[in-house]
């Protein structure tokens, strides 16, 4: 029997700051696909996103197992207070996507190990997503059952950063 918990994504616990900004990767993910704007600046903005979104759903994976999945955004008008609780996904959905969004992120910055050259205070690269991915992947080799499958989707995540070194230290310009 699969163990069900209802959880709230306004929880107060340690978890509920996650799905803040949760939400607030949904609602970039959803305005940005719908945007015209210049095609690599929309695909790093998106690698950006998925990346990001990806770790903080590995991190509640790691950290509580079973969580809710909260692929779509909410706005404050638009918000029920009467129906924020919904029934926890298994740990196997979550990696899932995870999986997912790694794929995702990786599929938008394509070949571009390049940072924003811009005076934003958090930063998202290609290397970040594929340092995640090898974690990712080593983890759930270990906790998961995936096994040498799994390392070697991670060594493969690791030495392609490894072999990338020289684009991570030049900057890129998206306007």
């Amino acid at each position: 029997i699969r163990r069900q918990r209802q959880m709230c994504i306004r929880d107060s616990s340690n978890f509920g700051n996650l799905y803040e900004v949760i939400n607030q990767a949904n609602l970039m993910i959803n305005k940005v696909e719908g945007m015209s704007m210049n095609e690599s600046t929309k695909k790093y903005y998106l690698g950006e996103v998925y990346g990001i979104r990806a770790f903080l759903y590995f991190q509640l994976l790691r950290s509580y197992g079973d969580v809710v999945i909260w692929t779509d955004f909410s706005e404050g008008s638009s918000l029920d207070l009467g129906n924020l609780a919904r029934p926890a996904s298994s740990a196997a959905d979550v990696m899932k996507l995870i999986v997912d969004d790694l794929q995702a992120s990786e599929t938008a910055f394509g070949d571009n190990y390049g940072f924003r050259n811009d005076s934003q205070r958090y930063f998202w690269s290609k290397a970040a997503t594929m340092m995640l991915k090898g974690e990712v992947y080593m983890w759930r080799g270990k906790h998961m059952g995936g096994g040498n499958e799994d390392y070697t989707t991670a060594k493969n995540a690791l030495q392609e950063v490894r072999l990338s070194l020289i684009h991570i230290s030049e900057p890129t310009r998206h306007s």
